[in-house]
């Protein structure tokens, strides 16, 4: 609260060409509040709503961990929309972000997997997406995700 009250204050009381200034104060009291994380931490959900009306659920933390919840049919039940919910960890390498999900709910056998996902800058910075690519039977499932603002 006492930095916002400072830029406010420095903000009442600029002269002309000190925007430079304010500019340099407001970007180190940004990262110092916000820490130097990933862009990936946060909440994501799928770019559409599914077929049962519901949206994909991601969430991405600091602490290199992520949870998820999905919504698929089976082929055995095509008709029958089932909730999967996993808990997995996360690292970034060369521009990609890789999860491991453990399924912690749902229809377990064999549902784990393994998402491999790139961040996409929509706006300069201001709205992301994740176009990723999972492993096992969920190779072909659309893992495609937008930012929850």
């Amino acid at each position: 609260m006492r930095a916002r009250s400072f830029l406010l204050d420095a903000l009442c009381l600029m002269r002309p060409g000190q925007e430079r200034t304010l500019r340099a104060i407001g970007l180190v009291l940004a990262v110092g509040a916000n820490g130097c994380g990933y862009a990936i931490e946060r909440n994501w959900e799928s770019l559409s709503r599914l077929e049962n009306g519901q949206l994909n659920e991601l969430a991405v933390f600091a602490d290199k961990t992520a949870d998820t919840t999905l919504y698929a049919v089976r082929p055995s039940a095509p008709s029958t929309w089932t909730k999967f919910y996993f808990e997995g960890t996360w690292f970034e390498e060369n521009d990609f972000f890789h999860f491991s999900f453990a399924c912690k709910n749902g229809p377990c056998s064999d549902a784990d997997f393994e998402l491999k996902c790139q961040l996409v800058d929509e706006n300069k910075g201001e709205t992301f997406k994740l176009d990723c690519n999972a492993n096992g039977q969920w190779k072909d499932y659309p893992f495609n995700w937008q930012e929850v603002l």
